[in-house]
């Protein structure tokens, strides 16, 4: 009996391992790993006949280098560009696409269809959950629309960028006020 206990036991830990894996998963876009695959692999692994249009070796926005292509080679109908960052480990960190706006009913029903739609808070700004990552469908704009695949700690910088530049208005907005009862008293003053 005892030994039937252990078997169910490490039959539930060995569950419980494969479900954490599948749903802490890092989600793949192009055939490259969100939080795993490094600048050089993505470099090295680019389909044929993808132009490079950008390498910026300095950090970029995560940090780490920046590379930008051009649509060919990809096979998506509609894609303009896209845009590979990496953090200060030089790990994937967030992958841009620029679509035609065309296609956008289209990817936006494939990624209601692959991903947990979540609230954005924002009309006509799309986000979805993938397995612990975030992917932005962000409105058009000029004839094109942007789809953003990101790493969870992107997008939590992204949201403490929105929150403080949200509280800078409102310290700037209140400073304001000040300002303007500050001079209207002076100039009741000289009345």
């Amino acid at each position: 009996m005892s030994k039937n206990r252990k078997r169910i036991g490490v039959l539930v830990a060995v569950m419980l391992l494969l479900f954490a894996g599948q749903v802490l998963a890092q989600t793949k876009v192009l055939g490259f790993q969100l939080g795993e695959s490094t600048y050089n692999e993505v470099k090295a692994k680019l389909p044929k006949g993808v132009k490079i249009t950008s390498d910026a070796g300095k950090p970029g926005s995560y940090g780490g280098p920046e590379l930008a292509t051009d649509a060919t080679g990809y096979g998506i109908n509609g894609l303009q560009s896209v845009e590979f960052d990496f953090d200060k480990k030089r790990t994937l960190s967030k992958v841009l696409f620029i679509l035609e706006e065309r296609r956008l009913k289209d990817i936006k029903k494939i990624l209601s269809a692959k991903y947990k739609p979540i609230h954005s808070g924002y009309p006509g700004l799309y986000l979805f959950k993938a397995n612990c990552d975030y992917v932005y469908l962000r409105p058009p704009w000029d004839k094109s629309f942007v789809v953003d695949y990101m790493t969870d700690a992107v997008y939590r910088q992204l949201k403490l960028q929105a929150r403080q530049s949200k509280e800078y208005k409102k310290a700037q907005e209140r400073e304001n006020k000040q300002m303007l009862k500050q001079e209207a008293a002076e100039e009741a003053a000289k009345f």
